[in-house]
């Protein structure tokens, strides 16, 4: 019985490596996560700290959310000064890059330009998560330090997962036909 991987032609992979996508963007939003509790727990210090950590770590859909947020507060300020609600506009622009990551990961399967802008949004995901928990533990306030530990764990790791990305679609590439 052959598998469906190998029917399209693609080189069949190792169980592990088959969820590489969604350790990218699952280790993400895991970070993003993390980031939340930290300053929803106050470890961060103040929540200013933890607010533009998370614009600096999901730019594009934060400034959305800036843009959303101000419009909904002008509205209903009564519903915005809940803790779930802000819990809710601090986490949602950095789950929503890690589905979009993940889309991008898996779609890269079907997509040399999906593929491309997965790579890069991974390696630009990575890169943010591991600058943000550098810039907590390098802080100059010593109670915030231990704060950047896990940030810099879950980046290093996405680091890895997106490593073994693109070690392995380098290669699940078939070489192109010469003629001779």
């Amino acid at each position: 019985m052959k598998d469906a991987s190998s029917h399209r032609g693609e080189p069949k992979s190792p169980f592990w490596l088959r969820w590489v996508p969604e350790e990218i963007a699952g280790t993400y939003a895991l970070s993003v996560v993390s980031l939340a509790t930290l300053t929803s727990e106050g470890v961060l210090g103040d929540h200013l700290y933890g607010y533009l950590l998370m614009g600096f770590m999901a730019l594009p859909f934060f400034i959305a959310e800036a843009a959303t947020g101000l419009a909904m507060e002008s509205l209903t300020p009564q519903v915005l000064t809940s803790g779930a609600a802000e819990w809710v506009s601090l986490l949602w622009p950095g789950l929503l890059q890690a589905l979009l990551l993940w889309w991008l990961l898996r779609r890269g399967r079907h997509s040399v330009r999906s593929e491309r802008w997965g790579r890069l949004l991974a390696t630009l995901t990575t890169f943010l998560v591991i600058v943000s928990g550098v810039v907590v533990i390098f802080d100059q306030w010593a109670p915030r330090r231990p704060g950047g530990i896990p940030l810099l764990v879950l980046g290093v790791l996405q680091a890895f997962f997106v490593f073994r990305y693109v070690y392995k679609r380098s290669f699940a590439a078939p070489l192109p036909k010469v003629d001779s």
